[in-house]
């Protein structure tokens, strides 16, 4: 098992043993009656007479869709991130070997005819760099 899986796992029963000692704890009122209400000025409001304890879960749980939705919103916008990150690479490395591609054409030029090395300024710099320099296509 991962170390991250277990210490998700971990948590958890952490959370729900100190989540079972609050409910013992304060049993007396989560388990009384209370109405929600609300009242908005031109409209009032008034819930259902139920245990306090279905109130906390009940927001609980809304807390809890609420943070996954963001969450799964926050991953969409990744995955795109990754999916136009990745397409720009692409037409880097796409960019990169037609550039290799040209140097490699050019050095052969040079080898084949050495008149045109006197014409060039700083052919020391076209030698220099190696066939390959580390910027081979991983993917």
């Amino acid at each position: 098992m991962k170390k991250t899986k277990k210490g998700k796992i971990i948590f958890w029963i952490i959370f729900a043993v100190l989540a079972l000692i609050f409910y013992f704890q304060n049993q007396g009122f989560f388990m009384t009656d209370h109405k929600l209400g609300l009242n908005l000025f031109f409209y009032a409001f008034n819930g259902v007479s139920m245990p306090m304890v279905l109130y906390v879960i009940g927001f609980f749980f809304i807390g809890f869709l609420i943070a996954f939705f963001f969450g799964l919103i926050d991953k969409f916008r990744t995955k795109k991130l990754i999916q136009d990150l990745n397409m720009k690479l692409d037409e880097q490395n796409k960019m990169l070997t037609s550039q290799k591609n040209e140097v490699d054409r050019l050095r052969e030029i040079l080898r084949e005819n050495p008149e045109m090395k006197s014409d060039v300024s700083d052919t020391k710099g076209i030698e220099s760099v190696p066939r390959s320099a580390g910027f081979e296509n991983k993917s």
